[in-house]
């Protein structure tokens, strides 16, 4: 997810970050897991409880300039081109910088379904 010169699409940025927090989230459950498995080796930690790793509401602001919008057929943008670096919001206008907040809560999906148990 390198920005470059012609910045990078909104959407490339935003599924970063969500697929960032994913893999933050399935990195504690491996490690909760690891550490079960320690846990019931040893006779003194078997009956403790296990430290699980949990990512709450966690709320994102982007601040970025619009660099220009893609139009496919019938004039629908279908991409917006940003710039979210350091640099680029420095030499921006305060007008030209947009914000956006993200609110991510966590849903909990059940692992297995009745079809595939």
């Amino acid at each position: 997810m390198a920005a470059v010169a012609d910045g990078i699409s909104l959407r490339a940025l935003v599924a970063g970050i969500l697929l960032a927090v994913e893999d933050a989230k399935r990195l504690g459950d491996m490690e909760t897991g690891r550490l079960r498995e320690l846990y019931n080796k040893e006779p003194l930690l078997a009956s403790a409880t296990v430290p699980a790793f949990a990512i709450a509401d966690l709320q994102v602001e982007l601040r970025f300039i619009i660099l220009g919008a893609a139009e496919g057929n019938g004039g629908a943008v279908t991409d917006v081109r940003v710039n979210a670096t350091a640099a680029g919001l420095k030499d921006a206008s305060p007008s030209q910088v947009q914000v956006m907040q993200l609110k991510l809560s966590p849903t909990l999906v059940r692992a297995t379904t009745p079809q595939n148990q």
